[in-house]
């Protein structure tokens, strides 16, 4: 009987892994023209401060409804610093991002770009997670493991001609990605004194939630265990 039991749900396991995940994705190009417009001010100890300044933007492209615009990333007051944590070197150096408040950054995606924000598309509250640097390449990842933490969306947008159109895609949030470049390979664990970077990629994809048919599935799954603990509970008492 345990066999059985193991086998209902071992066929479940496999049809919930089996199944497609949601496909699509927001693509973030290079921040125009190369603009260094993200100032990290390290304290030589481990530490450092971002700054963002009043946007930055650039082109976007996405195959989820909208197909092609411009993004930006706006910070709005407030602080955001970052702590190195254990194993940093100079040769890498992964840091913990904090923001005061959580909400002072947004995350534009339009058709158009007034003043870097235009969210035609796609408007949210975005939460830098960590950071993980590689001098030696002039390299940084922002979330380089990928986190829901494109929050907050609404589903009608402000200052722009029409509906927020992506939004319904994004119902359980987003999952943001951005790939750095900085303009020299200064170790922001070690050394003091201002980086500047710019965005090279990035992407943004909905965080996911079961699809009803898994959901289904699993059920399923869950009625063939309790129709055999029934048997198994009649055939005992037999």
């Amino acid at each position: 009987m345990k066999r059985a039991l193991l086998a209902v749900l071992a066929l479940t396991t496999l049809g919930l892994c089996s199944l497609p995940a949601f496909a699509g994705q927001i693509t973030l190009a290079e921040s125009d023209n190369n603009h260094a417009t993200l100032t990290f001010t390290a304290n030589g100890a481990g530490g450092f401060s971002l700054a963002i300044g009043a946007f930055t933007q650039g082109t976007a492209t996405d195959d989820l409804g909208g197909g092609s615009g411009y993004y930006s990333i706006a910070q709005s007051g407030g602080t955001i610093t970052g702590a190195a944590t254990a194993g940093c070197s100079a040769l890498t150096c992964t840091f913990n991002i904090t923001q005061t408040p959580a909400t002072n950054l947004t995350f534009y995606y339009g058709l158009n770009s007034p003043n870097g924000k235009d969210a035609g598309y796609l408007a949210g509250q975005l939460n830098l997670v960590s950071l993980t640097q590689t001098p030696s390449g002039k390299s940084g990842v922002f979330n380089e493991a990928l986190v829901v933490n494109l929050t907050n969306i609404p589903t009608t947008c402000a200052n722009v001609s029409g509906a927020c159109s992506l939004a319904g895609s994004f119902a359980a949030g987003g999952e943001v990605q951005l790939t750095l470049h900085f303009t020299s390979t200064k170790n922001l664990y070690s050394n003091a004194g201002t980086e500047l970077a710019y965005i090279s990629t990035g992407s943004v994809q909905p965080a996911t939630l079961p699809e009803p048919t898994s959901l289904a599935l699993l059920g399923s799954g869950l009625v063939g265990l309790a129709g055999f603990g029934r048997f198994k509970s009649s055939r005992s008492r037999a």
